[in-house]
């Protein structure tokens, strides 16, 4: 039967419950429990958005769904689940895989919690119905104040008329029925939002907007992000802070280029040029992200006997990330990175009052210079695809691929200018080609880096000529995988370009 809470009349504690309830009821009392409780999400809430949270009370971690504070599966653990791979293999990390991915757990808040359990008898001394009387307070100080006090109903079989009948002398006493969840009511004590960062840009632009003035709307929603994700560089909770840190640069530095004549040519130019250093200074480590990211799917495509083999490259990855990332961080803490991004948010602050002669498109209504520039950054894509003829050269389909990406970005810009059903079928087929020809480039890449990394251990001392037989290897069964990417190519391009010859902006 469904658990019912109420919230204790005001002044009221634990102990005063507890009395009232034994001077109107055959109540046997358990021993007291103390818990402390940290709750997680991602970053980017993930578990919230599938109802879902994780809650660590040593020794157990613990997915409970929500609202309804159900335990969905639970596995014991040493140390707080900061990552999927610090839950030992069990029915909990098989249903959070697929949630969380490679993104780390963060502690939202946490709670201590104090329970008195009671359970009220019948006449035989048998248990009919069992309640527990809580207080939690956020952080680990039993002093503070509660955050929440409540009775907690446990229904057992058979026992409606008693629950029904202690419901009534609970309300008659003025307690009052809790509809919010703990969850809920913690949230919203330790200040958490929640999706108050997300991936996504969520522009809701005026279609008769100025265009100078839209663009710096969606120019700070972009600074936003990179703002977001410093944090989480610097202390390397996860590459996914890295991975929107750049997609927001790469965003920021696409508007700059493709919305063109909306601000003053000298401060588009010298914006840009900042913004190709900030994406600049993450590449090296992004790469070696990649790689190791990568570690488990490469030794999963060697034969069983080299997969061990191939552990000196990912350790000597390792290596190398930890020298890049220290400096990035370094970067990140310098005089430049703060002045660029100090002045980027001066500018995006400061009102649209450009010159029609010197920003001639910044006063156009956004939605007209957004179809403009939409509609000539989809031909360029269909005219250069067209023009390929079925090659498959590297730095052609990589054109190809850049070409995508700004029209992607545009698509993300303004897609609120336009009906989505208009632009819905295009965006699908357009992401199919992006992702074929993302993985022709990465192997393409990846073939060379291997390469280069191959000559590194041939000239090292304490190699092992296995190393490199499985690089070989790996190298072999990447241009297989190269093949099959390009095969895939001329009919997902003509896909796209059925798509986006059926649109009309």
């Amino acid at each position: 039967m469904k658990k019912r809470y109420f919230d204790l009349p005001q002044g009221w504690q634990l102990d005063d419950v507890v009395r009232a309830l034994r001077d109107a009821y055959p109540i046997h009392g358990d021993p007291r429990v103390t818990e402390h409780v940290v709750y997680y999400d991602t970053f980017d809430w993930r578990l919230f958005n599938k109802s879902l949270t994780v809650a660590y009370m040593p020794p157990h971690t613990c997915l409970y769904s929500l609202p309804d504070e159900r335990l969905v599966s639970q596995t014991d653990t040493t140390t707080p689940p900061l990552r999927l791979r610090d839950l030992p293999l069990s029915e909990l990390r098989t249903r959070l895989a697929p949630i969380l991915g490679i993104r780390a757990l963060l502690p939202l808040f946490e709670l201590t919690a104090r329970y008195q359990p009671l359970r009220l008898v019948d006449g035989c001394g048998k248990t009919v119905l069992r309640l527990t009387v809580e207080q939690h307070a956020l952080g680990q100080n039993r002093e503070a104040s509660p955050l929440v006090s409540r009775v907690c109903l446990h229904p057992l079989k058979g026992s409606g008329k008693d629950a029904k009948k202690l419901r009534r002398w609970l309300v008659q006493q003025t307690f009052t029925p809790c509809h919010d969840t703990l969850y809920e009511l913690a949230l919203s004590a330790a200040a958490k939002v929640p999706n108050d960062y997300d991936t996504k840009l969520r522009l809701q632009l005026d279609p008769s907007q100025r265009a100078d003035e839209a663009t710096k709307q969606i120019l700070r929603v972009l600074l936003r992000v990179v703002r977001r994700n410093e944090a989480g560089i610097i202390d390397d909770i996860d590459t996914e802070f890295l991975h929107d840190f750049r997609v927001a640069i790469r965003r920021t530095r696409s508007a700059l280029s493709q919305i063109k004549g909306v601000f003053l040519a000298p401060v588009t130019q010298r914006f840009r040029t900042h913004f190709a250093w900030l994406g600049s200074m993450t590449n090296r480590v992004r790469d070696l992200d990649v790689y190791l990211l990568k570690e488990e799917s490469y030794k999963a495509k060697l034969p069983e006997l080299q997969r061990h083999a191939i552990d000196p490259l990912f350790a000597m990855l390792r290596q190398e990330r930890a020298r890049a990332h220290a400096a990035l961080v370094r970067k990140l803490h310098t005089r430049k990175y703060h002045d660029i991004l100090e002045r980027w948010e001066t500018f995006l602050a400061a009102p649209c009052n450009a010159a029609p002669d010197a920003a001639p498109s910044a006063v156009r209504p956004i939605v007209k210079l957004a179809r403009k520039r939409m509609q000539k950054k989809g031909q360029a894509v269909v005219d250069l695809g067209t023009s390929l003829h079925g090659s498959n050269e590297e730095k052609e389909l990589h054109a190809l691929r850049i070409e995508c990406k700004k029209l992607r970005y545009l698509l993300e810009f303004f897609e609120s200018l336009f009906p989505q059903h208009k632009v819905t079928a295009m965006v699908k087929q357009l992401r199919k080609l992006q992702d074929n020809l993302g993985d022709f480039h990465d192997l393409c890449v990846q073939q060379a880096d291997l390469h280069s990394f191959a000559e590194r251990f041939a000239t090292s001392k304490s190699h092992t000529p296995d190393v490199l037989l499985a690089m070989g290897g790996l190298i072999n069964l990447l241009e297989t995988e190269k093949i099959t990417a390009c095969e895939k190519f001329p009919d997902l391009f003509a896909d796209f370009v059925t798509a986006y010859r059926k649109v009309t902006l």
